[in-house]
């Protein structure tokens, strides 16, 4: 046995010191004290406060519903699950408590925070699976679209260089010969230059989601809106293929950031040059 004690004047000590004298600490689910003495096999918990990021006041739109499935449109900004930083902030957490706090909602399908579009959520176990099944097996095709960087070229453009993850941490993948087989189709559906596409900005409505002037967003040569079309599913496969080609996402904090990858933003680039 040993007691739950202050052994030093550490800063972590006294932080633990503070947090039994102020009742955050259970064992068992009984608040513990300082002299407190733990047994083998007794469970210990913490209470602590943290403030999570704030993310849209966009609702999580529902698209259709039965007994087995919810078809969802995620906004943007949003976390699926609870990670780093986010807990409650999140699409699970959300439609839980819209709903009852009894119920697990399930992805099917899983969307970068930054990434808006189409996610399904299983109801319970088995509808969960069969979704995911389907979408294992590309019996559901997912397709995307993009504003980037540019004017994209004309014509379907396949992109099926290799991807593999460089920063775990950071969850940074680039184009390398030895990582995973990724293949990517695209095809531009709009271009607007420069002078149009102040313009378009201008006229906007206000309610649509935010996107960066065009200084911030490397969109000095215009942008381009892209329809994308993953034939493998690999992590941040469409955003590492976009910036392969030299069209980042516009407002990419990773991909389409110039001070990590300078003027070309990583155009081409095959080589651990700028990992570190």
């Amino acid at each position: 046995m040993c007691g739950l004690r202050d052994v030093g004047e550490s800063q972590t000590d006294n932080y633990q010191r503070k947090a039994l004298e102020n009742g955050l600490v259970q064992v068992n689910g009984v608040t513990a004290r300082p002299e407190t003495t733990l047994k083998n096999g007794q469970v210990i918990s913490h209470t602590l406060h943290r403030h999570e990021p704030p993310v849209t006041r966009l609702p999580v739109g529902i698209i259709f519903e039965d007994d087995d499935l919810l078809v969802i449109d995620k906004p943007a900004g949003v976390p699926v699950h609870a990670a780093g930083r986010y807990h409650f902030n999140t699409v699970v957490e959300i439609l839980r408590s819209e709903r009852s706090s009894e119920w697990l909602p399930r992805p099917c399908n899983r969307l970068d925070r930054l990434t808006s579009g189409i996610m399904f959520i299983g109801k319970h176990p088995k509808a969960a699976d069969k979704m995911a099944a389907a979408l294992k097996a590309r019996s559901v095709q997912k397709e995307y679209v993009a504003r980037v960087k540019g004017k994209f070229p004309d014509g379907v453009i396949v992109c099926d260089q290799p991807i593999m993850q460089v920063s775990p941490k950071l969850g940074l993948n680039r184009v390398r010969a030895t990582g995973k087989e990724a293949t990517t189709k695209f095809r531009r559906l709009a271009y607007y230059p420069p002078e149009v596409a102040k313009d378009v900005e201008s006229s906007s409505d206000d309610e649509r989601p935010a996107t960066p002037a065009a200084e911030l967003a490397n969109e000095s040569e215009g942008y381009s809106i892209v329809h994308c079309f993953p034939l493998t599913g690999r992590t941040h496969q469409i955003r590492v293929h976009l910036q392969f080609l030299g069209h980042p996402i516009s407002n990419d904090p990773i991909y389409s950031n110039s001070r990590v990858f300078g003027p070309d933003l990583g155009k081409a680039e095959v080589t651990a040059e700028r990992d570190e």
